[in-house]
């Protein structure tokens, strides 16, 4: 059994996505990075008001584009064990 989902994120014109990965922000090559939204509501609210909008580091937001992305959640047949 699976459950998929659909998010947006937002996408670089050089391919890399906004990233929400201390690591790897503002920009990640790794779409398992990219900051999702569930909406393009949220995505405004992000742009006008969040301390890691793309203009905090010096970007700016019409660099973007909008993508929608999907995350499928499945359970595996066998799994590793957890304490060893």
């Amino acid at each position: 059994m699976s459950d998929i989902k659909v998010r947006l994120v937002l996408k670089h014109e050089d391919g890399r996505y906004l990233s929400w990965n201390p690591d790897r922000y503002p920009l990640s090559p790794k779409l398992s990075d990219a900051r999702r939204f569930v909406s393009t509501e949220e995505i405004a609210l992000f742009l006008e008001t969040s301390p890691y909008r793309p203009e905090e580091v010096g970007l700016s937001a019409s660099e973007f584009e909008v993508r929608e992305i999907e995350i499928e959640y499945r359970e595996r047949e066998e799994c590793a064990n957890p304490q060893g």
